[in-house]
């Protein structure tokens, strides 16, 4: 079992046959261990593994609440309305912006040209580059990719994915769990955790 980042040098491909899969592991390393030209680095900070979107979010959160004491603008020129909530750790990124009375974090991570419009609610998500929140709409726990358009009075569960360029339209509501899936409008609501193609 391995955790690491393999650096090979060109000739180490040499060792592979063509054709045919192989495990560096059990084969390479060992040819490679006996010529004396096998070598490691010691490194000591975090490492996460990311193979599920549970570990996913929890290497994103880790990294933000490390990084991030308070809010912070990635790129500047982000706008945050007076009366807006911002409950840290957030990341906002740039030219993002959060209108009044919406209540954003802990643990929220807004790409670049995000919108959280008026009294939306979003904790403990992820929103990719170009997502737009709609105004009294909550996302909770959720992960969602570049373009996202969120509707009014939304809510989307825990543990949810909603892939790019997804419309989800005024009162939907999405079950947590649900994964829908690239370039759908979404206009009745999701309530199983099922995949929506």
């Amino acid at each position: 079992m391995n955790a690491g980042i393999y650096i090979i040098e060109p000739e180490i491909l040499q060792l592979i046959s063509p054709g045919r899969k192989v495990s560096l592991e059990r084969e390479i390393f060992p040819t490679v261990a006996d010529q004396g030209k096998l070598y490691g680095f010691p490194f000591s900070a975090n490492w996460f593994d990311i193979g599920s979107l549970s570990d996913y979010r929890k290497a994103n959160f880790a990294l933000l609440r490390e990084s991030t004491p308070r809010y912070t603008e990635h790129g500047g020129n982000a706008a945050v309305a007076m009366d807006a909530l911002i409950r840290n750790p957030v990341s906002l990124g740039h030219n993002s912006r959060v209108d009044s009375k919406a209540v954003v974090g802990p643990n929220v991570l807004l790409g670049k040209n995000g919108f959280i419009a008026r009294k939306a609610r979003v904790v403990k998500s992820i929103l990719f580059d170009g997502v737009s929140v709609g105004e009294n709409s909550e996302v909770y726990g959720a992960i969602l990719a570049t373009g996202v358009t969120v509707g009014r009075n939304v809510k989307i569960g825990r543990g949810s994915v909603i892939s790019s360029k997804v419309t989800i339209t005024d009162r939907v509501k999405i079950a947590p769990g649900a994964i829908i899936h690239p370039y759908k409008e979404v206009d009745r609501s999701v309530k199983t955790a099922a995949h929506l193609m």
